[in-house]
């Protein structure tokens, strides 16, 4: 009958995205204190101005500091350049960190209410109610 909804896809893709952005957040935070870090961030999958291309260089002095991948979407981390460098070079801001954060998850529950609302009616369709 169905090959597949696109809007589980949709929620799926959304869901997603947001465990990158998540990712690459705990990524800046744990180089917080490295020296020459650049803050990392996930480009718009929508499109809009943060989604251009730019070049991808994390600087990683130290052994062992987490390298974020956020490749789950198919899409690499850019460099934050909307970011401030402190004086020893690191551009993280905790600050903004935790408002991406604060972002991400809000995302994955917008990403989850649909998921579960489209479940919801699919099964009301069936006549199996919740």
């Amino acid at each position: 009958m169905f090959k597949s909804i696109e809007l589980f896809h949709a929620a799926h893709k959304m869901a997603q995205h947001a465990a990158s952005q998540q990712a690459v957040v705990a990524g800046n935070i744990a180089n917080a204190d490295t020296p020459n870090f650049r803050a990392m961030t996930l480009p718009d999958p929508h499109g809009g101005p943060q989604s251009l291309p730019m070049a991808r260089s994390a600087h990683v002095p130290r052994a062992g500091h987490i390298v974020t991948s956020g490749q789950a979407m198919g899409m690499a981390p850019v460099i934050d350049r909307a970011a401030e460098i402190a004086p020893n070079g690191n551009s993280v801001s905790l600050e903004g960190e935790l408002l991406k954060s604060i972002d991400a998850e809000r995302q994955h529950s917008r990403a989850v209410t649909v998921y579960q609302s489209a479940l919801g009616i699919l099964r009301t369709s069936l006549g199996r109610g919740r």
